[in-house]
């Protein structure tokens, strides 16, 4: 069957659709995700669509560019990245899609000068079944929790300092909702001054605004907020797809650190998915060469105390140019 590539800055009507058929599909891949993560990263979307003979959308892949800085070989280097590998329709191979999607990606990455063009494995590793022919292999984990359908068994399985912090933030009276645009304002606050702290990229307010927003109305998540006597102590966002549960964000205001905010919203997506049929709580990714002095070495340890180490590699598709120097994987 021949399949053709078109890219464009907008969805085609049916790319929810398939991204909700595909079983290996993230939830990153929704257009509504795709333009939030846009706004966050000031990149544009790009969406390569797939289609059969009879112009019907078979698969496709969304991937983001951006100016990053000057180079001595180019007055500005452009790359391309994605957080969700290509999709395809059910029934449909995807050997043959990735020969296609390949050749059209790798034709771009000539014409647009783009000095590489990455995307994420996750939830599971399709590059072989994609067969994107040549790339370049790079490491990336996560901590997942894999769930249990019963939140008891659940809590048993976890580690004894873990369980511990969930009883003592039980017992401090916490109650948890879901966040107001005013939660949002004290959320941002805490947000911004822990990803500073971290030397990690801060998206606008705007970003979560609309991540709650799109959550709520396509059913698709939680944006939860755990507070004291009507004080805020943690607010945790977290995506519900596929069987699978995502963080997409997460903070706590330090002077109410002993209230263990953070512990009770983690819990409270855990029993969540419990109840609910899910398989997977993702905590989203590790600095996997972070030492103990990193100023991410803390967080590594919090979420390796709830599960185990995913490795989600990542690929990149490289310009010829670049290619030369680089060993494919």
């Amino acid at each position: 069957m021949p399949f053709f590539v078109e890219c464009d800055s907008q969805a085609p009507p049916a790319w929810d659709d398939l991204v909700r058929a595909d079983p290996a599909a993230g939830v990153y891949a929704f257009s509504e995700s795709m333009r939030l993560f846009a706004l966050a990263l000031r990149a544009t979307v790009v969406y390569a669509s797939l289609r059969d003979e009879k112009f019907q959308l078979a698969g496709g892949f969304a991937f983001f560019e951006k100016s990053v800085w000057p180079t001595p070989f180019q007055s500005v280097l452009r790359i391309g990245f994605a957080f969700a590998p290509p999709i395809a329709k059910p029934g449909v191979d995807r050997k043959t899609l990735g020969r296609e999607l390949s050749t059209a990606l790798r034709a771009r990455i000539r014409s647009r000068r783009l000095w590489s063009l990455g995307f994420s494995s996750a939830p599971h590793d399709h590059a072989a079944d994609w067969h994107m022919g040549p790339t370049v292999r790079e490491t990336q984990q996560n901590v997942v929790v894999d769930l249990l359908p019963s939140s008891d068994a659940q809590l048993a399985s976890l580690d004894k300092s873990v369980r511990k912090n969930i009883r003592n933030a039980q017992s401090f009276g916490l109650t948890i909702q879901e966040a107001s645009e005013s939660d949002l304002d004290e959320f941002y606050r805490h947000y911004q001054t822990h990803h500073a702290r971290l030397g990690l990229p801060i998206y606008p307010k705007a970003f979560f605004s609309g991540v709650r927003d799109w959550l709520a109305r396509e059913q698709l998540g939680h944006f939860w907020i755990a507070k004291k006597d009507n004080a805020f102590v943690a607010g945790l966002a977290i995506a519900a797809f596929h069987n699978r549960l995502l963080e997409l964000a997460i903070a706590s205001d330090p002077a109410q650190h002993d209230l263990l905010g953070n512990d009770l919203l983690k819990w409270h997506a855990i029993e969540f998915g419990c109840s609910n049929g899910f398989s997977v709580f993702d905590l989203s990714n590790i600095d996997p060469v972070a030492d103990a002095h990193s100023p991410t070495a803390g967080v590594n340890r919090f979420k390796k105390k709830w599960g185990r180490v995913a490795d989600y590699p990542r690929y990149k598709i490289l310009h010829p140019l670049v290619a030369l120097f680089s060993r494919p994987a």
